[in-house]
């Protein structure tokens, strides 16, 4: 059984095997110290209830969604919800950079300021190894699809807590209160 630190008490977790914190870099790319953790994937952690947008969504129905349901990004799926670009607050405002005029983009689409053919992960990819892709490739979130079809998605964000929980010790003295 692996216990975790969560607001200064542990809580203990027993459904995962050891391994690295990332798998070996590709062709000389990241060096990093590998330490026992356990193994996690995406579906551990993936978020399952989550906004996404049609490609008829607006860049305002994108700055609605972002903003009540406090994601840096969204998905844009198709009728047959599958993932054909991915939105971030980032596309949004160097939109706003461009046009000089954040109120006139309220009705352009939204996928017109999307990364289109994102990248994509299956639910059993390993979270190392998925936050490894997201590192490498510049991505703040990753579509997980099943069949073909948008079943979730993670933030680099929560990929890093997911491997630091794992790997969590007890806070020194002078940093728990």
């Amino acid at each position: 059984m692996v216990e975790h630190l969560v607001a200064n008490e542990r809580v203990a977790s027993s459904n995962l095997v050891s391994r690295s914190i990332f798998p070996a870099p590709p062709r000389g790319g990241l060096s990093h110290k590998t330490s026992i953790v356990e193994t996690m994937t995406l579906s551990e952690v993936m978020h399952v209830h989550i906004p996404s947008l049609r490609l008829d969504s607006t860049f305002r129905d994108a700055v609605d969604k972002m903003d009540i349901y406090q994601f840096p990004a969204l998905v844009v799926v198709d009728v047959d919800k599958k993932p054909v670009a991915v939105l971030t607050e980032g596309d949004l405002a160097r939109a706003i950079s461009q046009k000089g005029d954040v109120t006139g983009l309220g009705t352009a689409k939204a996928i017109d300021f999307a990364t289109r053919h994102p990248a994509v992960a299956q639910p059993d990819l390993e979270v190392s190894e998925a936050l490894h892709l997201m590192l490498t490739q510049g991505h703040s979130l990753l579509p997980i699809v099943s069949d073909g079809r948008l079943a979730g998605i993670v933030l680099r964000v929560d990929l890093m807590q997911a491997l630091l929980m794992d790997v969590a010790a007890p806070l020194p003295p002078d940093a728990a209160g």
